[in-house]
């Protein structure tokens, strides 16, 4: 590549490396952009997230194919979470890792795996940010959150809020929860500022 190089964002790097349709459309609702996501193994189980900022891409990670072919995965590198919403909002960009889980039956060590993978598609994401668009600093500065949705079956007495108490779901084994949320704001999810 000739010539310097004019610094891009974040959001127009990963914009320009990810495919369309690794991506979902994002849907305007009145005055506010919407996204539904899906569990495809459980047809009736879906979250819709309102008021996404204009600069959002929703990818979907776990449609791509896993790196078994490569790992062994004795340690179950090769999960991944369901999907990473990429936002830009207030001149903060917010990484916000998505698993939408059926059912009770899961184990918390599996959900903390599934993020974890997600995050490494990021971190590869970042690589390659930083080695073919020469954006050194790419996604370094965004925030990260983990969560995971359940589905309406497994909410039996529980509630429908965020079980948020003391943390700031940053961590993939601090993941906020969600139980049977058909409905939710962005800002819940992203906890800015």
């Amino acid at each position: 590549m000739s010539g310097e190089r004019t610094r891009m964002e974040d959001f127009d790097v990963l914009s320009e490396m990810i495919r369309p349709a690794a991506c979902l459309p994002l849907q305007q609702d009145y005055s506010h952009l919407t996204v539904t996501l899906t569990e495809p193994a459980c047809p009736g189980c879906e979250v819709k997230i309102r008021g996404l900022p204009e600069r959002s891409l929703v990818i979907k990670v776990d449609a791509c194919p896993a790196p078994d072919s490569i790992f062994n995965g004795t340690k179950h590198e090769c999960r991944r979470a369901d999907y990473v919403i990429v936002a830009e909002q207030n001149g903060q960009t917010v990484v916000i890792f998505i698993e939408l889980k059926t059912g009770t039956s899961s184990r918390r060590w599996e959900i903390v795996r599934q993020l974890m993978g997600a995050r490494c598609f990021v971190e590869y994401c970042k690589a390659i940010g930083r080695h073919f668009w020469q954006a050194r600093d790419f996604l370094e500065a965004a925030e990260q959150r983990f969560v995971r949705f359940s589905d309406r079956r497994s909410m039996l007495k529980r509630p429908s809020r965020p079980s948020r108490t003391k943390c700031l779901h940053n961590q993939p084994d601090d993941f906020l929860t969600l139980y049977g949320g058909c409905h939710v704001q962005f800002n819940e999810l992203a906890a800015l500022g």
